[in-house]
Order: structure tokens, then sequence, then C-alpha cells
């Protein structure tokens, strides 16, 4: 396992900080030798501590030889040093940290010097070049291998909100006069850096990728930035350090060749469109590239700027969701009024349906496959009920929960995952499966398969209007069964006894998806329930989710209860 050190400000930091950059799956062992301080302070033989200063004691830090150095890199950066500048006195060094005691820090600066490049840039930058020598220094005396990186980092000048709406910076930001100077001199430090340290490889900053994140779990912009830039430091440091092995596409060309040798593809600049996901549906090129990317088993999960990464299926990972028998899930446990203290269980497995636009464009593959929807639901079920929400990774957009020729044991890991889940809470649960559009799909498939009560809203079973009216909006062609009627078909043959219910709703007004829902209801006969809305005001095929959600509601509850 590689070994990382980090020392900076959460710019650097935060690319390790999978509550932060939701690419990381904690491949490598990382250690943050320091919070938010100068190098100076860092590099100071004494620490300094004061009995009436909690602040200075939460500067402890671990030393050079505290930790093992064997197959170490060193990733910094200069920020601290930049914002604050540091105090030079007698007994060592301290970051300059004005807001935390300013009367103590005054006092400090009465008997010391103070480095800062507002007062004098070049004396700064002497100091600053003088530290950085002495950082390499210190840790090549316990590794003489030891590499070192520079995140060479700005402050951005536009904010986003969950990576949408580019927008200018909001009034809580600092002001632009004084971002545009502290850029200027981290432009001087990288070029310094660059010429007298040829030892520090240099991450360079991409302003065209990198935003302030107004939705950092601070509630504040400063140094926090999008996702966009997270994932593209994660990725220029395995490129740096040779961790992955990474391929680029960046001609027309390369669009059918083979690319499962690599961890990584990243597309990069092909189409007119910023996002790939949209470029989609304004050009069949890029359609053919996702859909030969997912034949080989990579899913698209992260962009920046016009750079999109694909990675294979295998490697998808997220520290804030579960994994069982290949499949990823997140669960929801009844507590508080939710649950009755008793040992009873229910589970209402959830296949999930498409997410909305913004979704539906997300470079993030987990707000495809796993989208956030229903969040209340728990509040509208009958005590003591799990939720399991079940994600469709796979493809670009989901395979609908069904087998492809790049993931054939889906169904098989699907089965045994459903099965697994019903055995560890005990042999008096009570299980539904649930879902909407691709997730009324996974629903009634698996009821077929394993015997279980079902609520399925409007499948989607034929792609054929999709490819034909609607550039392929599902990204399925080539790389799954068009039509899944005999898929189900033969599932309806094999299913024994007519006790379990099974209730599909759907709308006869909605001509997109009521012909397949009656060949279903052909198929299974009695084991069925068609329920047909006959609203004549409902035409869509989204609709027919969001105008019956009482009556789901009604049936999941009747079935978790009988």
């Amino acid at each position: 396992m590689k070994n990382i050190i980090v020392l900076g400000s959460p710019a650097t930091i935060d690319v390790f900080d999978t509550k932060i950059n939701p690419y990381y799956n904690q491949e490598y062992n990382i250690n943050v030798f320091s919070k938010f301080i100068s190098l100076a302070s860092f590099n100071s033989e004494t620490l300094l501590v004061d009995t009436k200063t909690k602040w200075i004691k939460d500067e402890i830090k671990l030393s050079y030889t505290d930790v093992p150095l064997k197959n170490k890199t060193v990733i910094f950066d200069v920020l601290a040093d930049v914002i604050f500048g540091w105090i030079e006195i007698a007994e060592g060094k301290l970051t300059n940290n004005v807001w935390q005691d300013k009367t103590y820090l005054n006092e400090l600066k009465k008997r010391g010097d103070l480095i800062f490049f507002g007062t004098d840039r070049e004396k700064f930058l002497t100091k600053l070049k003088l530290e950085i020598t002495l950082l390499i220094e210190n840790f090549k005396k316990q590794e003489p291998d030891m590499s070192f990186i520079y995140n060479s980092i700005r402050y951005p000048l536009k904010m986003t909100k969950e990576q949408l709406n580019v927008q200018d910076l909001s009034a809580d930001y600092p002001k632009k006069v004084w971002i545009n100077d502290v850029n200027s001199i981290l432009f001087e430090i990288e070029k310094m850096i660059l010429k007298n340290f040829t030892e520090i490889k240099v991450m360079h900053f991409d302003s065209k990728a990198s935003h302030s994140e107004y939705h950092h779990t601070s509630g504040r912009n400063s140094f926090y930035y999008n996702e966009a830039y997270y994932l593209e430091k994660l990725i220029e440091i395995e490129q740096i350090l040779m961790l992955k092995k990474i391929k680029h596409i960046t001609t027309a060309e390369e669009i059918t060749k083979k690319y499962d040798f690599y961890d990584y593809v990243i597309v990069e600049n092909l189409f007119d469109q910023v996002n790939l996901l949209s470029a989609c549906w304004h050009n069949e090129p890029a359609r053919i590239l996702a859909n030969k990317l997912a034949s080989q088993d990579f899913i698209l999960d992260g962009a920046f700027g016009r750079q999109h990464r694909f990675i294979k299926r295998s490697e998808f990972y997220r520290a804030h969701l579960k994994k069982m028998n290949n499949i990823w899930y997140s669960e929801e446990i009844p507590t508080g009024k939710q649950s009755s203290g008793s040992n009873k269980k229910n589970i209402l497995f959830m296949f999930m349906p498409l997410p909305g636009k913004e979704g539906m464009l997300s470079p993030n593959m987990e707000r495809r496959a796993l989208p956030h929807m229903f969040g209340s639901l728990n509040k509208s079920l009958v005590k003591d009920t799990h939720i399991i929400r079940i994600a469709d990774l796979n493809l670009m957009r989901g395979s609908f929960y069904v087998d492809t020729d790049n993931y054939p044991t889906f169904e098989t890991d699907l089965k045994n995952f459903i099965n697994t889940q019903i055995e560890e809470k005990g042999s008096q649960t009570k299980s539904v499966l649930y879902g909407a559009s691709r997730g009324g799909v996974g629903a009634l498939l698996y009821s077929t398969y394993l015997n279980i009560k079902a609520v399925a809203v409007d499948p989607v079973i034929d792609e054929t209007p999709y490819i034909e009216e609607q550039h392929d909006f599902h990204l399925v062609k080539g790389v799954r069964e068009i039509s899944l009627e005999t898929k189900f078909e033969k599932a309806a043959n094999m299913v024994t006894g007519e006790d379990i219910e099974r209730l599909l709703i759907g709308n006869s007004y909605v001509k997109q998806t009521w012909s397949t829902n009656k060949l279903l209801k052909k198929a299974f006969e009695s084991k069925l329930t068609l329920y047909d809305l006959g609203d004549e005001t409902i035409i869509k095929h989204p609709q027919v989710t969001f105008e019956s959600i009482p009556l789901q509601l009604m049936f999941i509850n009747k079935f978790l209860v009988f």
C-alpha cells in the first residue's frame, strides 16, 4: 500500500477525506501530519505552547520520526504561510493565526519578526524557500528516497452549489481584490519551486474545473472546492506516482478500441458539449463511445472541466454506502417513532428509479445509480421497516437490474443479496420489493425469481421508443437486450403458486408503457394484478410515479402487514 504524508490546508488534506471527496476509495495509507499551520511552524524545533491559549496546543504535531517513512510521498501546500505568515522569535516559529488570540500574538510580534507576503514580498519568498529546503532535508534524513509533490492551489473566482449552477462568489467569500493578491503570490511561489526544487513534482491549478463549493460541511466557501477539483487532484497524484494505469482518449479515432487493460479511461474534449451525458443526447459518436466503454465494464464516475473519468465497475467505491454480494446499497434502520422496540423486522427493498434531469446528467455515478429520492419514506411505512435502497451500478444509466454481457452475474448477485438480507433479519421478516420505472423492472422481475410480494410502478421493459424517438435516452443500445418481454415471460412461467401478491400500477393514457403493462399482465395472468389509474390528465411516463404515491404506499403497507 502506498504511504502518503499530507501537510497543508484543506485544499490538499481534503483530497483524501471521503466526506468531502466521494471519489477517494481509501486505498492508500494516509498520514495527515499537521493541521492548518505554516511550514515554518511545522519545521520549528521548539513547539510554542502557552497555557492561556488552547489553540496553540492544538498545533501539536507529529515529529518527523513518529511514523514509518518507507515508500512515502509528501504532498503539501503553503496556503497557511501565504494567508497568515509566521512569527519568528528566539524560542521558535509560530503561525500567525491572528483571529485566535490577537493580544498574545501582538506580544510575540514585539519580541520577534513577522514574515508575511503583504508586508515584504521578497523577504517572504526568500524565507519560504528556506522553509521548503528544510522540509525536504528533515524528511530525507529519515528516508532518502522520500518523494515530494507540491499542490499549487489558487482561490477560485467562481462558486457552485452541489456541483451545479456556476456563479459569482457569494458575500461571505473573501473580497476579489484580496483573492487576486493571494493568487498572485501563489503563482510566484509555483515559479520559485519549479526553478529551485527539481525533486518536487508540481500539481497545477485548473481554474476551468475548480470552483468554490458552497455546500461544504462547514457551510462556508473559502478554500473548500467542488467535487471536480478533488477528483482532478486525486487523478493527478495517481498519475505522478504511477499508481494507476490511465488512458486518455483525445481523438474520435480511438472510440472503438479496447481499454480493459486500464484502471481509468479519461475522455478529453471530444464533443461540443462540456457534459458528456448531454453530448450523448445530441451526438451519436458520443453515444457510441459511452456504450463502447460500458460494454468493456467501465462506468462514468466523475468529471473535471471537459474531461470525464471512466473506471472499472468493480472499482466503484463510496465510503458512506454498503456493499454485499457485489451489490452496493444504503440501509435506513428504523429508530425513534419508526421503531416499536421489538425484535420484529420488515424490509422494503427499493429498486431505484432514474433520477431527474440534473441527476441524469451528473457524472457522479452514485447520483445516477442510487439517487437520493423519497427521503422521508420511512415516516409513511409501518413500524420496524428497514429500507434498503439498491444501486443499479451498471452501464451508463443502469441496466435496469438485469444481466448484460459485461456483467452476466448481476441477477445472480442481486438474488443472493436479497436472500442474505432476509436471512440476516430473521425468519419472521416480512419483505416487499418496490420500484418505479427502472426500479419497477427490478421489483417485478425479482419478485418472480424469489416469490416475494412486489409493488411495481410503470416499469420500462421495452427500450424501442427511447432508442428511436429519444436518442437512446437510457444508453442501452448494443449493451443490453432492447426488449425484456421474453425475459419476463420466462420468469412468469417459472412462478409457482398464486399466493404471492404482485401489483403493477400503470395508466392507460400513457401510450409509451401501457401496451407493455398489458403484455406483462397477460404473461403473469392471475399471478399479477394490473391497476389502471385511468387518469386522462396523466399522459407521460414519469407522471405515473408521482401521481400514484398514496396508492403505492397503501399497498406497500398492506403487503408488509398481511
